[in-house]
């Protein structure tokens, strides 16, 4: 996946899928989304993949209407193709430029005038490359944070919000890390430092202001600083769960499983299956399995108990979605139960909430 433009009024993103197929682009449109969505962004474009399986084009059809901040694009991006310099301009406005690296499709480059409302669009367009990158959401939120938190203190302690004077963002995924390096030409100043805080010491001092930057230096894993030549660099790295590559889960990790109970055949037709656990990454390749039994055994009909569910990650999202498409294509149903509001709030985000058939509290399968 990679992003092909971004406009910023209103901030919209084209995004190519490139080589992503089957479920795993399900799982990224959704979590695309969802970060969109966390960044007020508009529109979300993206090039349709072709040649997808029936139940995924329908999946991915039916996110597209139903959220109103994406559509289909043609895949012709607004870009600059840079033989000569080695790098494409998918984003350009009045103090704002990003560059995609022409020869590594994992490193992007921002450059912004030094304003406030600039390091807000740079932090947003961080989030969403961190997720194209796919990362997941909340290493990609904590990336957007940091960088934030980074470059206001560079506007209030070096650059003095001059917009004359620019920065520059650079975001790359390496081989299970990501790094970003942020370098300016402002007055030295250094923000690394102890990462210890004792609550009570801030109160007691009085202070309301840092604690942005105390919070970053926990965050950001390994923060380095380097003044040279009249410039300041600042790079943080980030390692990527290996859980995130989804190995095969072995005995030690058997208590974190996201664990699908067997189908319970009910007076009505449907099957009822318990779910437990958190319903993340590797939770939705468990229900891609489960999914796969129930086309296979006849099953089209089920009620899907949430109630030991706590979470639900936009991959189990992009999930639930296939599973209802695939069982409806053949004739049947899903409904949920004892779905927990916070879910629920996170199926809203994109306008899902009415398209599964769910049952907040605890209930018989009788009243629906």
């Amino acid at each position: 996946m990679k992003i092909e433009y971004i406009d910023t009024h209103p901030l919209t993103v084209g995004v190519n899928y490139g080589q992503l197929h089957g479920w795993r682009l399900l799982r990224r449109l959704t979590s695309l989304l969802l970060v969109t969505h966390d960044c007020a962004a508009n529109t979300i474009v993206h090039e349709s993949a072709g040649n997808l399986p029936r139940a995924v084009a329908r999946s991915v059809r039916e996110l597209v209407e139903r959220v109103r901040n994406v559509r289909y694009g043609d895949g012709k991006a607004c870009k600059i193709e840079g033989d000569e310099f080695g790098f494409y301009l998918i984003g350009r406005d009045r103090g704002f430029l990003c560059l995609r690296d022409a020869g590594d499709v994992y490193t992007y480059s921002i450059y912004i005038a030094a304003t406030g409302q600039n390091v807000y669009l740079a932090s947003r367009c961080a989030y969403i490359i961190s997720d194209v990158f796919g990362l997941p959401s909340m290493l990609a939120f904590e990336i957007r944070f940091c960088v934030y938190e980074l470059l206001n203190n560079i506007l209030e302690h070096g650059l003095k919000s001059d917009d004359s004077k620019w920065i520059q963002v650079v975001l790359s995924r390496k081989e299970g890390t990501i790094e970003v390096t942020i370098v300016d030409k402002g007055t030295k100043f250094d923000p690394t430092g102890d990462v210890v805080f004792d609550l009570n010491s801030y109160l007691e001092s009085g202070k309301r202001r840092g604690l942005g930057l105390i919070m970053t230096r926990k965050i950001s894993g390994k923060l380095l600083y380097e003044r040279e030549y009249g410039f300041n660099r600042i790079t943080f790295e980030k390692e990527i769960p290996n859980d995130y590559s989804i190995p095969d889960i072995g005995k030690e990790d058997e208590m974190e499983q996201f664990v699908v109970g067997e189908p319970r055949r009910l007076e009505d037709g449907f099957y009822m299956i318990e779910l437990e656990g958190d319903l993340d990454t590797k939770g939705a390749l468990v229900m891609e399995d489960l999914l796969t039994q129930l086309l296979e055994q006849k099953m089209y009909s089920v009620v899907l108990d949430f109630k030991k569910v706590p979470f639900v990650s936009s991959a189990g999202v992009g999930m639930l979605l296939g599973m209802v498409s695939s069982l409806r294509d053949e004739g049947g149903d899903v409904k949920f139960i004892n779905v927990t509001p916070k879910i629920i709030s996170v199926l809203r985000l994109l306008n899902l909430d009415d398209f599964f058939a769910i049952k907040e509290f605890e209930g018989s399968i009788i009243e629906y």
